[in-house]
């Protein structure tokens, strides 16, 4: 994945750090989102090996030595424990202290680096990954931080993230009910003890189709959207690549929706009118939703939410 920072501010060298203004999936983002007025918040939700949801996005955590430009270290956040996530976190962070949590000192040597994109060309910035720090930076929650965190009037789109390859069509099914049963605990562990959790609107979303069908068999309280490129990117597995089969399987298995990219909806206006036809809902995520022109069009024609990465820039532009 490549985040969007300033261009007239990014600096040239390819391992000088660049610093969007928020680090994406901390607390202090997703409460200035709820600042904003958004109605729900989408986040990506992985599980530890000890059994802990946590917001990440990416597929996988990439490093490097502060000494070392260039040599780049990696893992899977299913591959670490809980303690070891949030040290990886703070290490590659660069902080030189550990405050969050019981506000030892501590000196760290590594740093998170990434892939950026300008946020008004989208166009990859520097050639190789560089390192990732923030104007405003903060350590990453748990799925449990979150809920405690965010105001119960915004909603969450939970989305079950999976790291299976374009190559692999159906994923173990010991591992579809590992990550499934850690983050449904955690939201009923919620809904149970507190009035307000109880307010909240909750849904889910994965592109693994066998994860949307493990959810929806789970609990029936929450709408399950299925997440398909239809035809954006490539995969073995149809439903994630054609318009008609996402439908069908949504259709089959009592899903709420599809969530496609907005670029794709655009192109292909008459999926919102065969959607309608067989009482599936569509939500679209993508860099279009940042212009406020496609985000009309797409409520015309009926799109249920768009997913917006600049929100504060399409809330001006728009008011």
């Amino acid at each position: 994945a490549q985040s969007p920072v300033n261009e007239d501010a990014a600096p040239v060298g390819a391992q000088s750090p660049v610093k969007p203004q928020y680090r994406e999936n901390t607390l202090r983002s997703f409460l200035r989102a709820a600042e904003l007025g958004v109605n729900f918040v989408e986040f990506d939700v992985q599980v530890t090996s000890d059994g802990v949801p946590v917001i990440w996005h990416d597929d996988l955590v990439v490093t490097q030595r502060q000494a070392q430009a260039g040599t780049l270290s990696s893992c899977e956040v299913k591959d670490l424990r809980l303690d070891q996530f949030q040290d990886l976190v703070h290490e590659a962070a660069g902080t030189s202290a550990r405050t969050s949590f019981g506000g030892s000192q501590r000196s760290y040597s590594t740093q998170l680096v990434r892939d950026f994109r300008g946020s008004r060309s989208r166009k990859p910035v520097g050639g190789e990954p560089r390192p990732w720090t923030c104007a405003l930076d903060g350590p990453l929650p748990t799925l449990s931080d979150l809920m405690h965190a965010v105001p119960a009037a915004c909603g969450m789109d939970i989305e079950i993230k999976m790291t299976s390859g374009d190559d692999v069509e159906v994923t173990p099914p010991q591992e579809v009910e590992r990550v499934v049963g850690a983050i449904w605990d955690t939201v009923q562990q919620f809904e149970s003890g507190s009035e307000d959790q109880q307010r909240r609107s909750i849904f889910f979303s994965s592109f693994d189709p066998d994860v949307c069908v493990a959810m929806r068999k789970r609990q029936d309280q929450h709408d399950v959207w299925f997440l398909s490129g239809c035809g954006l990117y490539e995969h073995v597995d149809s439903r994630r690549t054609s318009i008609a089969a996402a439908l069908d399987f949504a259709a089959a298995h009592n899903l709420r929706g599809v969530v496609l990219p907005a670029v794709i909806l655009l192109a292909n206006e008459s999926m919102a009118q065969e959607a309608q036809a067989r009482g599936l809902g569509l939500m679209t995520y993508g860099l279009e939703n940042d212009d406020a022109s496609a985000i009309v069009k797409q409520y015309e024609l009926g799109v249920a939410a768009a997913i917006v990465d600049d929100v504060e820039g399409l809330m001006s532009s728009s008011s």
